[in-house]
Formats: structure tokens, sequence, C-alpha cells
């Protein structure tokens, strides 16, 4: 089973005109990250070398303690901690702190403004009716668990926040805030960009299996080419995935 898109729950397509607009006036309600943090962008990724690295430094030179130390953030760094098997083909159980976690995070992120507007477009469109309807459906789309291949080991909440691997290759791996989380703990090296926009960057991944979070085998060193938004974390993401 994969992840389901909204259309496909509500059981009803909604015009890709209509997503746009939506899209559009969702972004100008988006608190970016850009006035807040200085982000070292350095030198462009090679092109020929994969492994090279040609930013020497952090791509996050410092974030605010202000700026990350709201209801949100906090909720997702506690929601995160349990996120400690990133290998899709491991299966996963969630406990009843990790549900704790989930409830406390959908807590937080239905109370902001950008997840208000959501409700109210979804609500136009015939998708939710109330504020439990609504959360349901954010439920049902970030953290059913589904299988990718051999195991059920995969969510929404995984693939666009946390982070995916599959052996010793990483997958998927997006989410500015997780970025700065392992960038700041020492657990990722950032090589260079290939488009600032939306900076598109390459890692190098040589991380601990003790170390909780994202954490591929002792020996592995993953690299991959993968790209984020410097944005915050949840709110606009969640509603363009």
């Amino acid at each position: 089973m994969r992840a389901q898109t909204i259309s496909q729950i509500a059981g009803k397509l909604i015009p890709d005109r209509e997503i746009t607009e939506a899209l559009n006036a969702l972004v100008l309600l988006d608190e970016r990250l850009d006035g807040h943090a200085k982000i070292n962008y350095q030198n462009m990724a090679s092109r020929k070398d994969f492994t090279h690295d040609n930013a020497k430094e952090p791509l996050f030179t410092s974030v605010p303690k202000k700026a990350v130390d709201g209801a949100t953030y906090k909720a997702f760094k506690n929601l995160i901690s349990f996120y400690n098997q990133p290998d899709v083909d491991v299966p996963e159980t969630v406990t009843s702190d990790w549900d704790a976690a989930i409830d406390s995070f959908l807590d937080a992120v239905t109370n902001t403004t950008v997840m208000r507007s959501t409700k109210e477009f979804l609500t136009s469109e015939g998708v939710v009716s109330d504020d439990e309807s609504f959360r349901n459906l954010l439920y049902t789309m970030w953290f059913t668990q589904y299988a990718r291949g051999h195991a059920v080991g995969s969510s929404g909440f995984e693939s666009v926040f946390s982070g995916e691997i599959r052996g010793n290759d990483v997958i998927r791996f997006n989410n500015w805030f997780r970025f700065y989380l392992l960038e700041t703990a020492g657990h990722v090296n950032y090589h260079g960009w290939y488009t600032r926009e939306k900076v598109s960057y390459i890692l190098d991944f040589g991380l601990e299996r003790e170390s909780r979070g994202f954490s591929p085998p002792r020996d592995c060193i993953g690299k991959a080419r993968t790209s984020l938004i410097p944005s915050k974390p949840w709110d606009v993401q969640r509603r363009l995935f």
C-alpha cells in the first residue's frame, strides 16, 4: 500500500487550477526562514566527482533560537526522535509514547495560520467537515504506515520530514530543519549546491547506528543529491505534499 493523496482519500478530484491558487495563497501566509537564518552556500557542488566536498563549512552558519523555539518546532523535535529506523525495508512498531508525540505534533500544526487556511480550503471542497475530520485526514496521510518494498517501514511523515534509506542508499532527505539538527550534531556533511533557489545539494552521510535519529549502519557512508526549501518545515510542506 502506498501513501494516498487527498483526492484519493476524499474520493473526488480537485482541479489543478484550484490547487495551484490555494498553494499560491498559502505561500503568502508562510513565515520563511530566510530572514532569520544565516546560510553559507559556498561553492557549487562538483558535477564530475560526486564525492568531492566543495563546501568546507556547514550550510547553516546560524539559526537564531527564537526562530525555532515555537510550539511546532518543539513538537517536531520531540516527534522526530522516534524515527530512529530510517530503512524502508525494516518494519517499525509505533509505541504509546510515539503516538503521544504524534498527537502533540498535530495539536501544534493544526493551530498554525497555514494549516487553518488549509482546513478552510479542504472544507470548501467538501473533503473535510470539521476539526476532527481534518485531523483524521492529516493522520491518515502522514502517519499511516505502508510498505515501499519488503516491509511496512515507511510513512508520509518519514518520507518528507525525517528521511529514508534503503540499505546503504539515502533515498529521501529533504527537510531543512532535520538537516540543520543533524548538521549541528555532526552527522551530515554539506558538499555544495546545484541550484540556490531550492538548495539542491550534495550530502555525505557518515552516521553511527547508536546515534538517535537518522542512523544508517556505522560503516555506511552514503552520498545523496537532494534538495530543500529553507522555510517552516511543516506548515507549507505539509500542505504541498
